[in-house]
């Protein structure tokens, strides 16, 4: 038992090291947060990954779907019994990448969300008081290469801290290039 306390506070400890390393990386006083730990919305990373690295199985009724007149331009993980599990969205001004996942907690510490899409990890900030959101959300920048890391992957995980979603099967092909075609063009 103390074992694992001790890796939780040393875990907060790496935490609040990030969350105050990050600003000094970020630039301006002009950079705005919306999350508990102040962490820039600009801060969008991209790193190397083993989270989605392996092709994910299969798994039946399990789909993915572009939301039908989604201005923003919604790409939802939907399971077998039509409950949405996961929402990438691009959209606003300027364009940013959300994740949304219902079924997470959201984090209350700054924890940042981390999407894997292939080998490649993109690190987001969470949005504590996403209007009306249910689970936890966060944002990021659009990736300028997110076409070829949709093409490329062979799975997409979500993690939060313990919360996980996947290994899931990405998107078909054209979904996912759809998607992706729409993120791009919002960067101009």
């Amino acid at each position: 038992m103390a074992k694992a306390g001790s890796k939780r506070r040393s875990s907060r400890g790496l935490a609040a090291l990030l969350v105050l390393a990050l600003p000094a990386c970020g630039g301006g006083d002009d950079v705005t947060t919306n999350n508990a730990a102040g962490i820039p919305a600009e801060v969008a990373t991209q790193s190397q990954s083993n989270l989605a690295a392996e092709p994910a199985e299969p798994v039946p009724g399990l789909s993915w779907r572009i939301v039908p007149g989604d201005a923003d331009g919604s790409l939802q993980l939907v399971e077998p019994e039509g409950t949405v599990s996961l929402t990438l969205t691009c959209g606003g001004t300027p364009a940013r990448l959300s994740v949304a996942v219902p079924g997470f907690t959201p984090s209350r510490t700054g924890e940042p969300m981390r999407l894997a899409i292939g080998t490649t990890e993109i690190a987001l900030a969470p949005i504590v008081e996403a209007p009306g959101a249910r689970g936890s959300v966060a944002e990021g920048s659009i990736p300028p290469n997110l076409a070829e890391l949709m093409a490329d992957a062979a799975a997409i995980d979500v993690v939060q801290g313990v919360q996980r979603i996947g290994s899931t099967p990405p998107p078909p092909r054209d979904t996912g290039q759809a998607f992706a075609g729409h993120c791009i063009d919002l960067l101009g």
